[in-house]
């Protein structure tokens, strides 16, 4: 899950990277005129530690093809969790 981040499908996110998401993201097409699913699901802070959590998931409905997990739901979760993490109350 780390290696998604850090060098695979989510690589493009560097807030994921930087706030030490691990997680994976995924595509489904179905629909015959190629829209898709796209997801991302994954926890923070990686592995060790307190062995707390924050799990989280994001399932974008209806993409259009080449669209994909880490460009649709990635981008909304680094955008949520980067609004979280600028907010004193929430972080």
């Amino acid at each position: 899950l780390l290696a998604c981040v850090q060098r695979g499908t989510a690589k493009a996110l560097p807030d994921l990277y930087r706030l030490g998401v691990a997680g994976k993201t995924g595509t489904a097409e179905v629909t015959n005129d190629h829209r898709n699913n796209a997801w991302f699901a994954g926890y923070l802070p990686a592995p060790g530690g307190s062995g707390v959590h924050l799990c989280l998931c994001a399932v974008v409905y209806y993409v259009p093809d080449a669209v994909h997990g880490g460009d649709a739901a990635g981008e909304l979760v680094a955008g949520f969790l980067t609004q979280i993490e600028a907010d004193p109350a929430l972080r």
